[in-house]
Formats: C-alpha cells, sequence, structure tokens
C-alpha cells in the first residue's frame, strides 16, 4: 500500500464527491411526458383508446361530473325520472362537445370549470327544496349539459383526435362518457340506494345530507376555479429578500478558501500524495459548487490526474471522483469510460451501483439506471431517496419525486448541507409542479438554513418573475447573483426579465452577455441547451444551433438531444431532415416542456395538427419550465 490514512476521513471524501454530484447535477432537472402518434395508431386501437379515454374521463377523474350525475340520480331515484334528466343531460353535453371540438365555439376552461361547479350546486339545492321533478329542472339540466360538455372537449383537447378517424374518436368518447355515467349509477344503485330508496326517511336523512355535502364540495370547486388572478397575492416578499441579501453569508465561501490553503500546503512538492490531495481536490470542488468557479473544477481534475499517475492506477477513488466531475462538466462518455476503469480496479457494491446509475441516467440508458438504483435500495439512505427522486421525475411521476426529496431531506439529519441540497431541488420540484406556492416556502427554507445558496434565490427570483409579474424585483435577485456568483445562470434567466417587458433590445443585450460568460469561463457543453435556445431564438444563428445539437448528439445520444438536433435542422430551414429525426428517434420518447414545445412548433408547420396540440398541451402542463415568450407563443397556439 503507498499511503496510510484514517478510514472514515477516506469515506468522507468519497461521499463528497458522491453528493455534490447529486446536488449539482440535478438542480436543472425537469420533468419528461411522453406523447403518443395517434395517427399511427391501429383503428382497434383508437377505439380502444377513445372508450377508455371517454370511460375515465368520468371514473375515476371526473368528479364534478359524477357529483353532477350523482345530484341527478338521488333526487328521485326511479328509472322514468332518471332517464329524463339523463337522456336531456347526453343531448345537450353532446351537442357543445362536437360544437367545441370543431371549434365553432370555444369557451375558456377559466369560465367553463366555475360554471360545472355552480351547476352542481344549483342542482344540490333544487334537490334539498323541491320535491319532484318539473320542467323547469329538465330546461336547466339540458343548460348545465351544455357546459358539461365544453368540459369534456377541454379534455379531448388535451389527448386531440385523429384526422383520419376524427368521427369515430369522437363517438367512442362521447359512448365511453355515456359508459361511465351508466356506471356511476349503478354503484350508487347497489351500493346504497337500492336498499332506502322507498323507505320513508328517505328525503330526510339520505337525499338531504347528501345533496348538502355535494353542494358544499361544489361550492369550494367553484371558488377555488374563479381565476383571481388579477388580484393574487404576490408569493415573494419584496422586505423578505432584502432582508436575505443583506444576511447572505461568505462563511462557506470564506471556510472553504481556508480549507483549500490547508490542504495544498500539507502537499509536499515532488512527492506522491494520497490523502491530502484527494482533500484538496474535493475541497476544489466544493468552491465551484459554491460560486461557480470552473477553473476551479478543472484545477481539481488536474490533482486528480495527478494521484491518477502517481499511484500508477492502482486507486479507483480519483477515477471515481474525476467521473463525477465529468457528468458536472457534461462530458458523458468520458464519465463512463473513467467508472468502468474504478469498477475494473475495485469499488463497494454501493459505490459501483450508484456511479453507474449516475451516469446511465445522463446517457439516457434509463433501464440500466434503474437497475442500478436496485442494487442500492435502502429507504433509510439519503443518496438513494435523492436518486430515486431524480427517476420518478423522468418517468414525469411528479408526486412520487417530490415524496422521495421530501424523504430526502428528512434524511440529512442535522446535516445543513444536504439539507439544503434536497430543499431547493424539492422547490425545483414543485415548480415543475406548478406549486410555486410550496415551491417558495421551499427555497426560503433552504437559504435560511444555508446562507450562501443562490440556486434557491435564483429560484425565488424566477417566481417573482413568472407568478407575480414582478420583473424589477426578479432582476435586483438575478444581478445580486450575478456579482456573487461566476455561474452564468443568472444571466440566463434576465433574459426572460426583458422578454416579460416585451424590450427585445434588452433581450438581445443580455443574451449575447450570456454568450460571453459562457465562451470566456470555458464552461465546454454545460450550457448547450441554453445556447441553443438562444441561437434558434432571439439570436437567430441556425448554423450554430446546428453545431451545437451534433455536439449534444455525440455526447449523449437521448430523445432529447435528438429533439434539439431536430429543432435546429428546421430552424435552419430542412424540414424534410427534421421530420425525419422526429420520426425515427424523438416520436413517443419522453420529453421535457421545452422539448415538447419545439416538437410541437414542427409538426404544427408541416400541418399535423393534432399531434402537434398534443404536444403543445404537455407543454403547457409545465408552463413555468418555459420563458414568458415561449408561454405567450403557447397561449396564442393553443387558441386558434
Amino acid at each position: 500500500m503507498f499511503f496510510s490514512m484514517n478510514s472514515n476521513k477516506y469515506i468522507q471524501i468519497k461521499n463528497f464527491f458522491a453528493l455534490l454530484l447529486l446536488i449539482v447535477s440535478s438542480s436543472a432537472a425537469f420533468a419528461h411526458s411522453t406523447v403518443i402518434d395517434i395517427e399511427k395508431m391501429s383503428g382497434t386501437d383508437t377505439a380502444a383508446l377513445y372508450l377508455i379515454l371517454g370511460f375515465t374521463h368520468i371514473l375515476p377523474f371526473g368528479l364534478d361530473h359524477i357529483l353532477f350525475v350523482l345530484g341527478l340520480f338521488f333526487f328521485n331515484p326511479q328509472f322514468k325520472p332518471v332517464l329524463k334528466q339523463v337522456t336531456i343531460f347526453t343531448l345537450a353535453h353532446t351537442l357543445t362537445l362536437a360544437l367545441s371540438v370543431y371549434k365553432i365555439i370555444n369557451l375558456p376552461s377559466s369560465i367553463v370549470e366555475p360554471l360545472i361547479a355552480l351547476s352542481i350546486v344549483f342542482v344540490a339545492i333544487e334537490n334539498i327544496f323541491i320535491d319532484k321533478l318539473r320542467n323547469s329542472r329538465l330546461l336547466l339540466v339540458f343548460l348545465f349539459g351544455l357546459i358539461h360538455g365544453m368540459g369534456f372537449a377541454s379534455a379531448l383537447a388535451e389527448t386531440g383526435l385523429p384526422q383520419n378517424r376524427f368521427f369515430s374518436a369522437l363517438l367512442l368518447f362521447n359512448i365511453g362518457v355515456e359508459l361511465g355515467q351508466i356506471t356511476v349509477i349503478l354503484i350508487a344503485w347497489f351500493v346504497l340506494v337500492k336498499w332506502v330508496s322507498k323507505k320513508t326517511y328517505y328525503r330526510k336523512y339520505i337525499l338531504t345530507p347528501i345533496s348538502i355535502l355535494i353542494g358544499i364540495i361544489a361550492l369550494y370547486w367553484m371558488f377555488t376555479r374563479i381565476n383571481f388572478s388579477e388580484n393574487r397575492k404576490p408569493l415573494v416578499n419584496n422586505e423578505w429578500i432584502v432582508q436575505a441579501m443583506q444576511q447572505y453569508s461568505d462563511s462557506a465561501i470564506t471556510k472553504n478558501e481556508a480549507d483549500l490553503l490547508f490542504w495544498k500546503n500539507r502537499i509536499v512538492p515532488g512527492k506522491a500524495d494520497y490523502t491530502n490531495s484527494l482533500q484538496y481536490a474535493s475541497a476544489l470542488s466544493y468552491q465551484f459548487h459554491l460560486n461557480g468557479n470552473i477553473a476551479a473544477l478543472q484545477q481539481s481534475d488536474s490533482v486528480l490526474l495527478s494521484v491518477i499517475s502517481n499511484f500508477k492506477e492502482t486507486e479507483a477513488a480519483p477515477f471515481l471522483a474525476l467521473s463525477r466531475q465529468a457528468i458536472l462538466q457534461h462530458e458523458f462518455k468520458k464519465a463512463d469510460s473513467l467508472i468502468f476503469i474504478a469498477q475494473k480496479i475495485g469499488l463497494k457494491k454501493y459505490e459501483a451501483a450508484a456511479a453507474g446509475f449516475d451516469v446511465s441516467f445522463e446517457l439516457g440508458n434509463i433501464r440500466n439506471a434503474a437497475e442500478m438504483l436496485k442494487k442500492i435500495q435502502m429507504n433509510n439512505d439519503f443518496g438513494y431517496q435523492f436518486r430515486c427522486s431524480k427517476l420518478m421525475h423522468y418517468y414525469g411521476n411528479l408526486d412520487s419525486s417530490i415524496s422521495a426529496m421530501k424523504t430526502a431531506f428528512k434524511l440529512a439529519g442535522e446535516n445543513n448541507y444536504l439539507k439544503q441540497a434536497a430543499l431547493s431541488n424539492l422547490g425545483d420540484l414543485y415548480v415543475h409542479d406548478n406549486n410555486l406556492e410550496a415551491a417558495t416556502d421551499c427555497y426560503k427554507k433552504s437559504i435560511e438554513t444555508f446562507r450562501t445558496d443562490l440556486h434557491s434565490l435564483i429560484g425565488l427570483g424566477w417566481v417573482a418573475l413568472m407568478h407575480d409579474g414582478n420583473d424589477s424585483l426578479a432582476e435586483k435577485i438575478f444581478r445580486f447573483v450575478t456579482y456573487k456568483k461566476n455561474s452564468p445562470e443568472a444571466f440566463f434567466k434576465l433574459i426572460s426579465v426583458a422578454q416579460q417587458r416585451k424590450d427585445t433590445a434588452l433581450e438581445i443585450q443580455f443574451a449575447h452577455q450570456f454568450v460571453q460568460k459562457v465562451s470566456d469561463y470555458g464552461y465546454g457543453n454545460m450550457y448547450n441547451k441554453y445556447l441553443l435556445q438562444l441561437y434558434t431564438g432571439v439570436l437567430n444563428n441556425p448554423s450554430k444551433a446546428l453545431h451545437i445539437s451534433s455536439i449534444e448528439i455525440q455526447n449523449r445520444n437521448t430523445a432529447q438531444t435528438q429533439a434539439w438536433h431536430s429543432w435546429a435542422l428546421f430552424k435552419a430551414n430542412k424540414k424534410g431532415e427534421a421530420m425525419d429525426v422526429f420520426t425515427k428517434n424523438v416520436s413517443g420518447k419522453p420529453l421535457e416542456a421545452l422539448e415538447l414545445y419545439w416538437m410541437g412548433k414542427l409538426l404544427m408547420n408541416v400541418g399535423k395538427t393534432s399531434l402537434a396540440l398534443q404536444y403543445l398541451n404537455e407543454a403547457y402542463k409545465s408552463k413555468y419550465d418555459l420563458s414568458p415568450a415561449i408561454i405567450d407563443d403557447l397561449k396564442i397556439l393553443l387558441q386558434q
């Protein structure tokens, strides 16, 4: 053995590199969605899809429609009254469903959804105060059916209708809805009504209490669905932000500088050193995490390479650390080869599986990543829960992803560094879930835990911009971060501030500043997605965009990078090639919001409107992952 060292110290070094990779590499994660090309489905598959879609829009997902149908049924659960009401309701919603799908009428959901809730409230009140079926009630049921039909249409719009089977798919969706309604009535009949409908106490002890409960629920829905956006309370408080800036602490940076000096001075020039060199390399990596100084990360690489050379490639730890830093720098194939060497030298089971997950996940080999995660399954382990959150996020299962990250936070214990990492990432997950109130709470707690947390401060700036519409406060936050941290993220966020102000000249200015920052400091491939967005957008340089997308495919050939390449080809007026790439490598694969938007725009341009709308609808579900300009464009496209 070439060295001697305390085993706990050795474990701490390795754990630091592992956690740094997890924390930094997942800070820009986005949820994925998969869109299926319904035009290519067989007739049988199409029939099954729309029949099931109609049915599931009632059971189990259509709680408001379920309550409305139950309100009609409980009023007088005899065959003739039920048949009259349900028939009229069906005729009405079929009419507006067809008119909405054919774009003859088009009311926004902000109007339709509160009216649906109001219809349930009205039926519930009538159930309490009238005792027999009247023509006026039948008229109201018809009017309410018209409203519910527009609600059905909004659900159908998310999937779209195949142009080659438009009418049959619409008919099957409607049949599915009817089957769902009949199922609701049958369940209510067999579970309750069959046994009590003829009892003298039915109205007093069954109908009235149930109608009151239905009315209360619907009233709550009505108020929550009314759009109070013009008067909504800001989530990010200016005074809190000013105080956070004043209390921003450089203590972690000061301590890191002291650690750097300490470990560097312990290294004897010209003598092979293992422990002190690894500690020095980890301190350099931590400096990158604190202030975004890419030169520190590159210097850490040099130290690790020196250790590998001095010890004749006999130790796995420096290879493992290098692989993790390669992932941070988006050198994924290099990371894979370094892990392979480390495994040949010898890694513990947990280290090997965790490293295997990290590189497989980034390379888009999700099946292998999932297999690696199974090998380290320990529900009480921070690293496992953190990785589990990333995988669930990729699958688009945000609830499970959030749950895993909450567990990771609990497992962090008294370790403020890990608590901050979990909280800031949890805030990001809530942004993807459009829950900006919860995101704000997480970001604030993270900053209070770790005063150097500029990532969460950027998150609060994004909430201030996108939810509160406070572009001045957002700009103040982003500019503060640019003074404190070398990395370019805050410069990129300033572009969105200019977009919010509709100031194209300022947008171009910020875009050039971002490009200059990335190129001057040698960030390599780390910000290629941002650059591609600029070169296919405000900077309008398709040739550079194509160059970047080609590099990314070589770096990691995934559905995401293929979507980038398809978009770059389209912007370079190579529609045929763009569609070839989309068809072969992107269609039906999980994508993030930005790629969903790009593919939707591409498909819209080549006339595949139905499929395009599916992609655009999926993109809009994660609208807070997108810039103000893209959100504005999405709204226009989806209203057409």
